[in-house]
């Protein structure tokens, strides 16, 4: 059964650079297919493959979105890099509960990854906005 998307792009969450705005919307694309993995009959072992991309997937996303800030001497480079850490530990430390007690925290993940993508965007990285429309 197809559900709704958990979550969907919109074009308020543009940041105005094509590889970025490309790289938020996959990680939109992969958190909806982890919803719809998780709510129906899909193996723990698919799940599971869903949050690994969603981890490394983000880290590359990471590395290039602050590549980019240093390029254009964003002075906010070191708060997004904090996020970006506090970012991968909370996954990684969801995804490790998870297999612990799949049933308990794969809701909590969800929840935790559109929270978190949304802020992000919406707080953070519009921040940077100005200074890529300099360069």
């Amino acid at each position: 059964m197809i559900k709704a998307p958990y979550i969907i792009w919109k074009d308020d969450y543009s940041v105005g650079q094509n590889e970025l705005d490309t790289h938020h919307y996959r990680m939109f694309t992969i958190i909806n297919e982890l919803y719809e993995a998780i709510g129906s009959s899909t193996s723990d072992k698919k799940v599971m493959v869903l949050i690994k991309e969603a981890l490394e997937y983000s880290q590359r996303h990471f590395e290039a979105e602050e590549a980019l800030m240093r390029l254009v001497h964003y002075p906010g480079l070191e708060e997004q890099q904090r996020a970006h850490r506090e970012y991968v530990i909370m996954v990684a430390k969801l995804a490790h509960e998870d297999v612990l007690n799949p049933s308990l925290l794969l809701e909590d993940l969800l929840l935790f990854l559109k929270k978190w993508w949304l802020n992000h965007i919406l707080t953070l990285d519009m921040k940077y906005v100005p200074f890529l429309k300099e360069k």
